[in-house]
């Protein structure tokens, strides 16, 4: 549009030119004619030139935080970008939700530029952020000339765990007596004690932890229509992770495959296989609720709402144990967890309902 009402402007200027034979508005023609050369000459130069490319940014974050991103803008010509506009658009491999951002800036000559990225995890995955184009425009926006890129960057967002006030630890019949230090509750102040010694007691339990476990998710089909379910999935079970790791236990997260309903020719092999990783740091966490998220995005289908599609959680750990696949399954020094993708939670295989525990 502005291009055109130029032209229109110029081409008016040109004919009253010719009609009244006037220098001075046939120098302002040619002076438009040259002008518009010039600026379609600016812009072609630029694009393409201009670089634009992801700076260092963190490679996990929790849900509901702020993508702490920025964009590199590079310009190694020495003509300044008066405007300068660029396409970013990221998508959510486990959800399949997709979005496009708009970025605008200028960058001055042989200098760079960042470009501060605002974007809201809504939902849990491995996100993707790729840079699709760039357009540079002349001073007076005239000619808008579009390059296109491809410079990609990924981030995985983690769900918020809750806290509870109960733990793993199992305490002995054993107990002995200590001094009251800061911290400690006031039931286990041995009060006859305290008062025969002049000193506040406290009963110190003796604790021992079983410090291997192995943590079976039930994964299924879930239809694509109904995310929350997956959220709250990974919620339980970076719940579950984080006080097991928290405690000092070593972990052995396992799952099969098989809950696909279809599969490639290529695929069927896999799907009567385990995967597993194993937890005994912090540092293992985010690599392994990134593996258990890929598996979620491959059992990502589009399916109608139904109620009462998804199985007991012991029904597939025990057709695979039927096919003489238990190598990998409990070993005789481990603890038996299971979370189903209902989010209900079993300990040696007994149901337990975590909001009662204390």
């Amino acid at each position: 549009m502005r291009v055109a009402m130029y032209v229109i402007t110029l081409l008016t200027v040109g004919g009253l030119a010719g009609l009244y034979q006037q220098d001075s508005l046939m120098v302002l023609f040619i002076a438009g004619i040259f002008l518009l050369v010039l600026l379609f000459a600016y812009s072609f130069y630029l694009r393409g030139r201009v670089l634009v490319e992801f700076a260092e940014t963190a490679d996990t974050m929790v849900k509901g935080e702020f993508f702490p991103g920025t964009i590199k803008l590079i310009n190694p010509t020495c003509l300044p970008v008066i405007y300068l506009r660029v396409w970013m658009e990221w998508e959510n491999r486990m959800t399949g939700q997709k979005g496009k951002e708009i970025f605008q800036g200028a960058c001055p000559s042989c200098a760079d530029t960042e470009l501060e990225v605002i974007w809201e995890a809504q939902n849990c995955g491995e996100v993707y952020f790729t840079l699709t184009k760039v357009e540079t425009c002349d001073i007076f926006r005239l000619f808008k000339l579009r390059s296109r890129t491809e410079k990609t960057t990924s981030l995985l967002v983690l769900p918020v765990s809750e806290e509870f006030g109960w733990s793993f630890a199992a305490p002995s019949k054993g107990e002995d007596m200590g001094p009251y230090r800061q911290g400690d509750r006031m039931k286990h102040i041995h009060w006859k004690l305290s008062a025969r010694m002049d000193e506040l007691l406290v009963r110190h339990e003796h604790r021992f932890f079983l410090p291997e476990a192995l943590f079976y998710l039930e994964l299924k089909v879930w239809p694509e229509s109904e995310p929350e379910k997956a959220e709250a999935f990974l919620k339980k079970l970076a719940t579950i992770l984080a006080m097991l790791v928290g405690e000092g236990w070593i972990v052995r997260v396992l799952w099969n495959s098989s809950y696909l309903e279809t599969a490639k020719e290529e695929e069927k092999s896999r799907k009567q296989e385990w995967s597993e990783c194993c937890v005994k740091t912090k540092q293992d966490y985010p690599e392994v609720m990134g593996r258990i998220m890929e598996e979620l995005e491959r059992g990502r289908k589009n399916l109608p709402k139904k109620k009462g599609r998804f199985g007991a959680v012991l029904d597939l750990y025990e057709k695979n144990e039927e096919k003489g696949q238990g190598q990998l399954l409990q070993e005789e020094e481990e603890v038996m967890f299971c979370l189903d993708f209902e989010g209900r939670f079993y300990l040696n295989h007994q149901l337990v309902d975590l909001e009662e525990m204390e």
